[in-house]
C-alpha cells in the first residue's frame, strides 16, 4: 500500500523521466513477472480495514444499483480503490 501522494510523485517521476510513459497501459500484476495481471478499468474512493476494501459512503448511482447502507464500510481508513479489468 502507498499513499495518494507518494503515488502521484510515482507516476509523475515516471512521466518526467520520458513524457511518452503517458501513453503507456496501467495493468495490475498478481506478482513481480506478471504471470497474471488485469489492465486498470476504474476507480473510486472507499474504505480499507483488515484486508477488505468496501464502500466508504453511497453515491445515487450506487443506490440505483442497489447498494445499501449496510454496505459502507464503518471506520475504515479513507482509500481510492483501483479496480481491474475483468474480460
Amino acid at each position: 500500500m502507498v499513499k495518494l501522494k507518494k503515488f502521484v510523485a510515482l507516476l509523475e517521476a515516471i512521466l518526467q523521466k520520458d513524457p511518452r510513459n503517458g501513453h503507456r497501459l496501467v495493468v495490475m500484476a498478481s506478482d513481480a513477472e506478471g504471470n497474471s495481471y488485469y489492465p486498470f478499468e476504474d476507480f473510486d474512493l472507499g474504505a480499507f480495514e483488515g484486508g477488505e476494501v468496501g464502500l466508504e459512503e453511497l453515491t445515487d448511482a450506487q443506490r440505483k444499483a442497489g447498494w445499501t447502507d449496510g454496505d459502507v464500510m464503518v471506520g475504515g481508513t479513507p482509500a481510492i480503490v483501483l479496480y481491474p479489468e475483468h474480460g
